[in-house]
């Protein structure tokens, strides 16, 4: 009876054993599959993060929709872009933001047809009402079963694309209309190059007093227009090859005034010229720094629409600078606007007259001519008068220093 006792108790031991075993194996068994779990969490929430980095830095605006085109996601680039904010826009159907629906019904169509629609081009309308072009590019999110559950949509900026483009353009007419004078110019030039020789010829053999007079007069005059005919020539003539040499900075700025005197003339500006006498000259290319000088006069007329004055000074520094000042009694410029005025495509100007490229080159072109160009301005407030003061400084010319690193702008 002890025998068999003890024999059931041994087989009781085995069999607790064996259940322990299995225990300490499915414990084992389920450890592991906790960790992997783990794992497989962790790697979804980095791919969640990652992807959701990825969308929050991205440049060009990022949306979805779901399949009745209702935003479900509007990335931070988009809110950007549109100057919405996520939770006012979100539910809000994609058609409604399009300037032309029967462009919303063709990106639909080619979406429906492809699976997807590329570099489509529109325009949409942002929160202030104002039209901004863009580039579309749309595709479907599939779910499990490979069935569509919403699209996703990339927008792109096309406004300095745009700008670039029209410059491009703006630029293409100014080359013809320079083309156009010089070839009028040229073509008046013979004319008045025979009249003036007559008149000079006959001049000496008139004994009428009164008739001397009246020649002299068409002289004087036709002499005027031989002026303005060589200076359309010297400012029209476009060379791929840039001529460096010494410069009186006094004879650079008194070519763009002569060029834009009738201009000052009838937008009622006061110019008032403080040139300093016996400058030392600067090197550099005349035609460069001449347009330099335009841009900044051409700014400061559109600064002053009902008139004013419009102060250049120029001056030696510690034999080693010129400097030239250009000082406008406009409507100046918000500490704002003020840091961005050099940036390429940056302006405050009405649509159409100007893309904000004037300044950029000029700050590029003084830059190349190893100079400074700096910018103070007060704006108006009030209904009171505001300025703007732009400072050129060029290195003076010293024999034997390195010329100045110029390159071709336009």
């Amino acid at each position: 009876m002890k025998k068999k006792k003890g024999g059931l108790i041994a087989e009781l031991q085995k069999k607790h054993e064996e259940i322990l075993n299995s225990f300490n194996k499915l414990q084992e068994t389920f450890a592991i599959q906790t960790i992997e779990k783990l794992r497989a969490q962790e790697e979804l929430r980095f791919l969640q993060e990652y992807s959701h980095h990825i969308i929050e830095s991205a440049g060009d605006g990022i949306v979805t929709c779901d399949t009745e085109y209702r935003l479900t996601s509007f990335s931070p680039a988009a809110q950007r872009l549109l100057f919405y904010r996520s939770q006012e826009i979100l539910g809000n159907l994609l058609h409604e933001f399009f300037e032309k629906p029967e462009e919303f019904i063709e990106l639909n169509e080619r979406i429906i047809k492809d699976g997807y629609a590329r570099n489509f081009e529109t325009t949409l309308i942002d929160k202030n009402k104002k039209a901004v072009p863009v580039m579309l590019s749309f595709s479907y999110l599939e779910g499990p079963r490979k069935n569509p559950i919403g699209l996703v949509g990339v927008i792109r900026d096309l406004r300095e694309i745009k700008n670039l483009q029209s410059q491009l353009v703006q630029s293409g007419k100014l080359a013809a209309i320079g083309q156009l004078a010089a070839g009028v110019a040229h073509e008046i030039n013979n004319p008045l190059t025979i009249a003036l020789s007559n008149i000079q010829f006959i001049l000496p053999r008139v004994n009428s007093r009164e008739t001397r007079k009246v020649l002299n007069i068409i002289l004087k005059e036709l002499m005027r227009c031989t002026d303005v005919t060589q200076g359309l020539l010297s400012f029209s003539r476009e060379t791929s090859k840039r001529t460096i040499e010494a410069l009186n900075i006094n004879e650079c700025i008194e070519s763009v005034f002569f060029v834009l005197k009738y201009k000052l003339k009838i937008s009622k500006i006061k110019l008032i010229k403080r040139f300093a006498k016996k400058l030392p000259r600067v090197m550099g290319d005349a035609n460069q720094l001449q347009q330099v000088f335009l841009n900044l006069v051409l700014n400061a007329i559109d600064a002053m629409p009902k008139g004013g004055h419009l102060y250049i000074r120029t001056s030696a520094e510690n034999k080693k600078f010129v400097r030239a000042t250009v000082a406008d009694t406009g409507i100046g410029i918000s500490a704002e606007d003020l840091l961005h005025v050099f940036e390429p495509f940056y302006t405050t100007k009405e649509p159409g007259r100007g893309v904000g490229l004037g300044l950029s080159i000029s700050y590029g072109i003084i830059k190349d001519h190893a100079g400074e160009i700096q910018i103070k301005s007060q704006f108006a407030k009030n209904h009171k008068r505001g300025n703007t003061t732009f400072t050129i400084k060029l290195p003076v010319c010293v024999r034997g220093a390195a010329r100045p690193n110029l390159k071709k702008r336009k």
